[in-house]
């Protein structure tokens, strides 16, 4: 309890730091990109292992490419989190993994984050100089069954600034 208070009072201090040094918003022609993973998990199985997948986004050198179904136009958006979803369920004695992604479009700096069980994460994306900081929720690991049955993971991966031309919806 002692580390989890420390640690929202550093939170708060930084965030309260960073405020008080200037933060200007995204610069223009940019657009402030999030990815995260979500995954429900099993941790204890037996059998074989299954997947399936349902892509929204791709990731690659050239930049992202965004199914249309998924987010139709970059207008008025001013950040995209990309989550990697992952649900495991119990199948035929084995596992599936039920992969998917979603995009989610941030208006202003300022989100919330509600698929972890019982908690709303809040974040906000700010400008210090020419460095892009997500400030709030932090990555969250819970494991309400002990050590060999499910689990929840979110977890904060990657956050770039890139130009807006490098998102491409397809």
């Amino acid at each position: 309890m002692r580390t989890a208070t420390c640690a929202m009072l550093l939170g708060a201090s930084l965030l309260a730091a960073l405020a008080g040094a200037g933060l200007a918003e995204i610069p223009q022609g940019m657009i402030a990109i999030v990815e995260a993973k979500d995954i429900d998990g099993l941790a204890l199985v037996e059998g074989a292992i299954d997947e399936t997948w349902q892509e929204s986004f791709a990731v690659d050198d050239a930049g992202y490419s965004i199914d249309r179904k998924a987010l139709a136009s970059l207008e008025g958006v001013d950040a995209l989190l990309l989550i990697h979803h992952r649900s495991d369920v119990t199948a035929q004695g084995g596992i599936l993994h039920k992969n998917w992604q979603e995009v989610l479009p941030i208006r202003g700096g300022a989100f919330e984050v509600e698929g972890v069980p019982e908690l709303v994460l809040n974040y906000e994306l700010l400008m210090s100089g020419d460095q892009l900081v997500l400030a709030g929720g932090g990555n969250q690991i819970l494991c309400p069954e002990g050590e060999r049955g499910p689990y929840h993971i979110w977890k904060v991966e990657k956050l770039r600034l890139v130009d807006r031309e490098d998102v491409k919806i397809r």
